[in-house]
């Protein structure tokens, strides 16, 4: 008897022991027979990440038929002892066959791993992940459940490889960070909508643009004209949430946190003022153009069929298209306009021989575009735009989804919203201790100016302070992004050949996906509550926020790749809610249902609709 190794999965080989036709095979099905334990091989879809091993149960067929497995050719050393004590050892070669993806597998219907999704011949797991598109993050949650932290799932193409273990985490994001980019998948999906921007780059670009970006979101002209502009779009949504207050009617948040966000990530990156956010609520067309690129990219992951529909331009790559080609004519057009804006500028400040700084501070508008143009005159146009998009992306729906879905949290959990107004009061009378007016029945222009008296105390030490000023709402905010994180799937390409912590083979071309909305929700991370909304498990017991591992806490990834806006994104969100959890109680509208659609953000199907009453 002889052990040897031969190509081929386990489910495909005994496919084949299982169904061969009886009149031609049994000789050869007794040949081979399966080991009995096979932990040494892992199964995967067609490609095991070693060769599994079979044993030569006789090496000789004693008919003269031949064998039906024909893929590959094994030559086999075969020991023949006469006795138990005989030394002569005899060679012979027998030629036979076994195939790697056998004709019967086709037939079959399989698991790519234990209590893992089903998987079918060619087209993998895409039928099962269709039938749950629509609830992806929470069918993905019920097999890391079932099936543990990592499992993989063949595609049509490739293979998805779905992880929820932050050493795995780490390992892709950290340790083995240069093996797994976004990929030549991700960056074609993207291609139209981010070029080459900073999240769809890789290698020298993408450093180079990191440590551009990095530099100027650190800078006191762009965190203070950001500051100013956060202030002036809460005071706004608080104006038009007290004038709902007023005449009792219902708002739509979801719709008002991304006007408000649009606006300040727009006027922040360009300088241009959208006004998306106004009592009228105008339909704005780079909103509705965004909104549509953004829904109709995601598809393009789990649709095989999507370059077939660019191609003809039909359907959703015809809305998507559209959507792009807006965009881009509203920001070439204020890329032009800033580039003359700073032509002019330095041509006044030479013929006045202004020094570089002096150019600089007074002439230098401080919105993104134009500290870019600034800083490299070389920098194209096309690199421009698909930096802002990016920016605006990391900006726009990241917030305002963090800030509807805060506003169910609290719905959810009125005791955290009282906990969080005691907070905001406390701090009021630390700088404001005589008593002010009654908000009950205050006029609606007495009620906004007081909501205008409290914005002027958010400056950016208080709100960003370290000791006591806002740990609960900090906790608060931390708490909703772990249960609804903003990019609820983060996919990373496979460049070479590896092996995971977890013990599951990559191969080149494959996926990685790490699921920040599963590990927020899973027990073995976050205990037995872990489905439950609690800001308490952020804070120690001196009632200080701590913070958890980005490996653990994934939602603004980690290592190289970790989010350069999650500052600025907090000091949005803290002073957003810090002044509508001030002023105003939230209700939900009866019947309202709560839920998610899929996209590349976390956003509510149907919005979030609330009716807001005045804080005494």
């Amino acid at each position: 008897m002889q052990s040897m190794y031969l190509p081929g999965e386990r489910i495909a080989v005994q496919a084949h022991l299982n169904y061969a036709p009886s009149s031609s095979c049994n000789v050869w099905k007794d040949m081979l027979t399966l080991p009995s334990d096979l932990s040494s091989s892992t199964t995967r879809w067609g490609r095991p990440p070693r060769p599994l091993q079979l044993t030569i149960v006789n090496v000789t067929p004693n008919s003269g038929e031949s064998c039906p497995f024909s893929d590959t050719f094994i030559s086999t050393e075969v020991i023949n002892d006469g006795s138990s004590n005989a030394k002569e050892k005899q060679r012979k070669d027998t030629r036979f066959f076994v195939p790697a993806k056998p004709v019967w597998n086709s037939l079959m219907r399989t698991k790519t791993e234990a209590n893992g999704p089903n998987a079918w011949p060619v087209v993998g797991t895409l039928p099962e992940l269709w039938l749950n598109y629509d609830r992806m993050h929470d069918w993905l949650l019920e097999y890391f459940q079932k099936a543990g932290l990592t499992f993989a799932t063949p595609m049509p193409t490739n293979t998805y490889v779905y992880t929820a273990d932050p050493a795995v985490c780490e390992y892709i994001l950290k340790t083995n960070f240069a093996n797994y980019p976004k990929g030549e998948l991700f960056q074609e999906v993207l291609n139209e909508f981010l070029g080459d921007g900073i999240f769809n780059s890789d290698g020298e670009l993408w450093k180079k643009q990191r440590k551009l970006m990095q530099g100027e979101v650190q800078r006191k002209v762009l965190r203070d004209y950001s500051l100013v502009t956060y202030r002036e779009k809460a005071h706004l949504l608080a104006s038009i949430v007290s004038k709902a207050s007023y005449s009792a009617t219902s708002l739509e948040m979801q719709d008002l946190f991304k006007r408000m966000t649009l606006d300040t990530i727009v006027e922040v990156a360009t300088g241009v003022q959208l006004g998306a956010l106004s009592y009228e609520l105008p339909d704005v067309p780079f909103q509705s153009a965004f909104d549509e690129a953004n829904v109709n990219v995601h598809v393009r992951f789990v649709d095989p069929l999507w370059r077939v529909r660019r191609f003809l331009n039909i359907g959703i790559e015809a809305r998507f298209k559209d959507a792009v080609q807006y965009m881009d004519t509203f920001l070439y057009d204020v890329i032009r306009t800033r580039r003359r804006d700073i032509a002019q500028a330095k041509s006044r400040s030479k013929s006045s021989q202004s020094t570089k700084h002096e150019i600089e501070g007074e002439n230098t508008r401080p919105d993104l575009v134009s500290r870019y143009m600034f800083l490299d005159e070389s920098t194209t146009d096309k690199s421009i735009r698909d930096d802002v998009l990016s920016f605006v992306m990391a900006g726009r729906d990241s917030t305002s989804s963090v800030l509807a879905w805060f506003i169910h949290c609290l719905l959810s959990k009125p005791e955290v919203a009282e906990k969080i107004f005691d907070e905001l009061c406390a701090f009021e009378a630390r700088h404001q201790p005589t008593p002010t007016l009654n908000s009950v029945h205050a006029s609606e222009g007495e009620f906004n100016e007081h909501i205008q008296q409290f914005v002027d105390l958010l400056t950016f030490e208080e709100v960003t302070s370290t000791t006591s000023n806002f740990q609960y709402l900090h906790a608060a905010i931390t708490e909703t992004i772990r249960l609804y994180p903003v990019v609820p799937q983060d996919v990373k390409g496979v460049l070479e050949d590896d092996v995971l912590p977890s013990g599951h083979t990559v191969r080149k071309g494959d996926l990685v996906a790490f699921i920040p909305y599963a590990m927020g929700r899973l027990q073995d991370l976050w205990g037995p509550d872990a489905a439950e909304y609690r800001p308490e498990r952020w804070l120690n017991e001196a009632g200080a926020f701590e913070g958890a591992s980005p490996y653990k806490f994934t939602a603004f990834q980690a290592g190289p790749r970790s989010c350069l806006g999650k500052d600025a994104a907090y000091l949005q969100m803290k002073i957003v809610m810090a002044v509508l959890c001030r002023f105003f109680k939230f209700e939900s509208v009866p019947g309202h249902q709560i839920g998610y659609r899929m996209s590349a953000i976390l956003m509510m199907k149907d919005g979030m609709h609330i009716t807001a009453s005045r804080r005494a």
